[in-house]
């Protein structure tokens, strides 16, 4: 009988992958308190006060300091988003 689909050599009709399990627990990540993760978060908290200051810098600008205009309203818009 022919059939419309190809069979492998190593198919095997039970997915072997499904009963590796995983442990209940916690994970191993022994480095989670290394120092490169500090220096990390500490960038990544400094650039996202710096980009908050510069946004609402601008938003101020756009918002009280220039004339309304279409493209004022447009760009205010924008960085609120």
């Amino acid at each position: 009988m022919s059939v419309d689909y190809i069979e492998y050599d190593d198919y095997t009709p039970y997915n072997e992958t499904e009963n590796n399990t995983i442990k209940t627990g916690l994970l191993p990540f022994s480095s989670c308190h290394s120092s490169l993760n500090h220096v990390l978060v500490a960038v990544n908290i400094i650039i996202s006060v710096i980009g908050l200051g510069g946004n609402s810098l601008v938003i101020w600008i756009c918002g009280w300091k220039m004339k309304r205009t279409v493209t004022t309203t447009w760009s205010k818009s924008m960085e609120i988003i």
